[in-house]
């Protein structure tokens, strides 16, 4: 029995980390759709909705999860075109998804400072071997790249396990940070 409530427990917790992870990872997913679209990117909005389909089936949202297959299979024939029905569905369910566990997300101060040039350096420097070692440990890394100016590519390459892209990306960062 107390293997049963530990198991339980263990999988409630679980459950709660890969739906912050979800709210975290997701909060501007919508608009890197509708820019993939707008940009003509059509392996770009294929990979971001399947991605999305993906996670949507394992944490149990049906509605969420079956908007994006539609979208996927649209988009996997390179037709852009997203019906406004459809699109409409899709924006709804992971709007509705986002809301639902917007508690989970840890706030960012109001008006906190900007990091300063040098500890973003930092950050880089520790993130670099990380990235070139392949080292899990570059996915927490995410969250607080995301609270700095210009590193939204960086965040996303690491999030969609871009880790080769993300590499050459850093050294552009590292190069501007160095400048500042």
């Amino acid at each position: 029995m107390e293997d049963n409530q530990a198991t339980a427990k263990d999988d409630a917790y679980l459950l709660q980390m890969v739906e912050t992870i979800f709210v975290q990872r997701n909060q501007n997913k919508w608009n890197e759709i509708i820019a993939a679209c707008e940009a003509d990117d059509a392996e770009l909005a294929y990979r971001l909705v399947h991605t999305l389909k993906g996670v949507a089936a394992q944490i149990g949202m049906e509605g969420l999860r079956q908007a994006a297959a539609e979208a996927e299979a649209l988009f996997r024939t390179g037709n852009l075109n997203i019906p406004e029905e459809l699109a409409a569905r899709l924006k709804s369910e992971l709007m509705s998804e986002l809301s639902r566990r917007e508690h989970l997300l840890v706030s960012v101060k109001a008006g906190e400072a900007a990091p300063e040039p040098a500890q973003v350096m930092a950050l880089l420097l520790e993130l670099e071997p990380m990235l070139e070692s392949f080292d899990p440990a570059c996915f927490d890394m995410v969250d607080k790249l995301r609270g700095i100016p210009g590193m939204e590519e960086l965040s996303y390459q690491i999030d969609e396990y871009e880790l080769k892209d993300a590499l050459r990306t850093l050294a552009g960062l590292k190069e501007k940070w160095q400048q500042n």
